[in-house]
């Protein structure tokens, strides 16, 4: 028996992750896509213009999405102002009422299966001044809010969870994902980072959204997704001399001494949550 397909909406589908996730996936879910640029053609994939800080747009974006598809299972939400220190006023219409405009429209059809891209940054992180004060960092780490971008990303994580605990959707996973790098076009070195962050390759942020979308429990759940390893300036393992140096550098001088076993590449990040309920097993 042919196993269905899931009917997925992505927007974002012309950024880094968003043209990952299409051009990896798209064979494994029946896709539609948009962007708030002009048409490039991506495999033949329908796809519509949508500025999705518009509400009116938002819902042309699902009467569209249904006619092309049949109905809507999922969304994979990859549509943001990507950093912090961009323009405050847009940054808060993409990512908080766009989002939110998005979420309305899938609790107006039904659509249950929806996989938010965020950040570290719903934490606070990267950040120095994180609490409580240790590491390894896990999803319970809270860092400094320094930019709307950030509280952007908490608002809609809060959203989500309200909109769950009300019944009104009956998954939403929210990936919150180190900095994003292009491996095979800079290499391993690309993953080297500071002590309090990590750093994640595109493939393995795009195989994170497939373990969400398959992932099978109702609610709302956050995962950090980051890489497994650590890496060195050159592309080899992090060593723990160079380790301790960003230690010190970067203001943790009181907890070197909880790293005394310290292996090479052992990650500062804990991926323990992600790894055990989403499944994900990140390449680098």
């Amino acid at each position: 028996m042919v196993e269905k397909k899931l009917k997925i909406i992505v927007t974002g589908a012309l950024g880094k992750l968003g043209h990952e996730f299409v051009n990896s996936y798209s064979g494994i879910f029946d896709l539609v896509i948009t962007d708030f640029i002009d048409h490039r053609d991506l495999d033949g994939l329908p796809y519509l213009k949508c500025d999705i800080s518009n509400k009116a747009e938002c819902s042309e974006l699902f009467i569209w999405a249904k006619k092309e598809l049949g109905s809507i299972d999922g969304l994979v939400h990859c549509g943001a102002v990507s950093a912090p220190g961009n323009d405050q006023v847009l940054t808060f219409e993409v990512n908080s009422a766009g989002t939110f405009y998005l979420l309305q429209e899938c609790v107006e059809y039904q659509v249950d299966n929806v996989v938010i891209i965020t950040s570290g940054w719903v934490q606070g992180l990267p950040s120095p001044e994180i609490k409580p004060r240790r590491f390894p960092i896990d999803e319970n780490t809270v860092g400094t809010y320094k930019d709307v971008y950030h509280i952007s990303k908490k608002f809609n994580e809060m959203n989500a969870e309200m909109l769950i605990d009300s019944g009104k959707i009956k998954k939403i996973i929210s990936l919150r994902l180190g900095g994003i790098v292009d491996v095979d076009e800079e290499g391993l070195k690309a993953l080297s980072t500071d002590s309090y962050w990590t750093r994640v390759a595109l493939k393995d942020c795009a195989l994170a959204i497939d373990c969400a979308l398959k992932f099978n429990n109702e609610g709302f759940e956050y995962f950090l997704i980051g890489s497994k390893n650590r890496y060195g300036p050159h592309g080899e393992l992090e060593t723990w001399p160079e380790l301790k140096v960003k230690l010190e550098k970067n203001g943790f001088s009181d907890l070197i001494e909880t790293f005394k076993n310290h292996e090479s590449g052992h990650q500062t990040f804990c991926l323990d949550k992600s790894v055990e309920l989403l499944s994900f097993n990140p390449e680098y």
